[in-house]
């Protein structure tokens, strides 16, 4: 009997192999004096970011690993290179994320560290940071519109709370005009 046509049901592997709980565990090794980031702590990072640039039951399958607090933590406490990975695997979460689950990330403490990531030099991380804000700031808005958060966008108070209005506001006079059209349309909405 052929199982085409049939829904199959599954976990990622790098989820039933442990390779997603081990991303935090692997993220730092003493070499003498130094702490490094491993090779492999770099490839879980990738594996969950591609994992979670995918759609709504893989985000949820990232979620029920239970990752989410130790990436941001690693977000808020490792070297840039690695901020720009695990920045990558959140961000990705609020793009293709349902209002529940971007809510989970929020709640789980994303909104400073991505405001953060704002005085990143990199065009393409502000990039990455000002759209999946504005993602997160649609979900706090339709919250409001609900009647869930009173009239006011508690999402939006967060990032003024995370110093995020003024790292905005410096970026409009970006020389990027990409970024500029970007903060812009994030500050109006």
């Amino acid at each position: 009997m052929s199982d085409i046509g049939k829904r199959v049901t599954y976990r990622p592997i790098s989820v039933e192999t442990g390779v997603i709980a081990q991303a935090y565990g692997s993220a730092r090794v003493k070499m003498g004096k130094t702490e490094v980031i491993p090779l492999t702590c770099r490839l879980n990072l990738l594996t969950i970011s591609n994992i979670t640039a995918g759609n709504k039951e893989q985000i949820q399958t990232f979620i029920e690993a239970n990752i989410i607090g130790p990436l941001i933590h690693l977000l808020q406490n490792v070297e840039f290179d690695i901020k720009k990975e695990v920045a990558s695997a959140i961000s990705n979460a609020t793009s293709g994320g349902s209002h529940d689950q971007i809510k989970y990330l929020v709640s789980e403490g994303c909104i400073k560290p991505l405001c953060d990531l704002l005085l990143c030099p990199d065009p393409r991380i502000l990039t990455v940071c000002l759209v999946r804000l504005e993602n997160i700031l649609k979900v706090g808005e339709a919250e409001k519109n609900l009647g869930r958060s009173g009239d006011v966008n508690l999402y939006a108070q967060m990032i003024d709370d995370g110093e995020g209005l003024e790292k905005i506001e410096n970026l409009l006079s970006h020389d990027n005009n990409e970024i500029y059209e970007k903060a812009m349309k994030l500050l109006e909405t």
